[in-house]
């Protein structure tokens, strides 16, 4: 995908960019639901691609095209693996569940999204919280975001696709993680 055309989707981009960044909003969940060709998957690439500059920021496009993003199976892996990048701690948590877990591939969708997911983005939260100086420079000082597109793309194991919007509006993620979903209204 590539990115919005200079100068365009500047009144969009600007108002999501609101929400993300305001502390009193309710829903922690922004939507974009339009039809096929309308540019959603255009916007997200725009948005992950700006916010992951200076932001704690991983995503996930899903695509009929490829066995790995077709389905939910690699979902919890690629998510963990870009917040990852991003900060040492928060590896580190995933790695301790990974080596808790030497078979976490083969374990629970709800069981991966908690000890790769939640469980990391809890605990870097607190060590935040606990240390401010001492992480000042960490891009999770701002909420942190998680980029989902075409989600209706996710075909492979419909119930996979209710399971990881269970998962995602858990009271585990209530704590200030933002996550923007693009897809078809179906």
């Amino acid at each position: 995908h590539v990115q919005c055309l200079q100068g365009t989707r500047e009144k969009s981009l600007f108002a999501i960019s609101l929400w993300f960044d305001d502390e009193s909003a309710l829903k922690r969940i922004l939507c974009l639901l339009d039809s096929a060709g309308s540019g959603k998957s255009t916007f997200a690439k725009t948005l992950a691609e700006e916010w992951g500059k200076g932001r704690f920021l991983a995503r996930f496009f899903f695509s009929r095209e490829t066995a790995e993003t077709s389905g939910t199976n690699s979902f919890c892996s690629i998510v963990a693996d870009g917040f990852a990048s991003l900060d040492p701690a928060f590896r580190r948590y995933a790695d301790e569940f990974r080596e808790k877990h030497r078979d976490w591939a083969r374990l629970s969708f709800k069981k991966q999204f908690e000890g790769l997911i939640a469980t990391p983005l809890m605990k870097l939260k607190q060590l935040v919280d606990s240390q401010p100086k001492q992480r000042a420079d960490s891009k999770f000082k701002q909420h942190p975001i998680l980029v989902i597109d075409a989600l209706d793309e996710c075909n492979k194991n419909p119930e996979g696709r209710e399971e990881l919007l269970r998962n995602l509006s858990s009271e585990k993620l209530s704590f200030h993680l933002r996550i923007m979903i693009t897809g078809r209204p179906e």
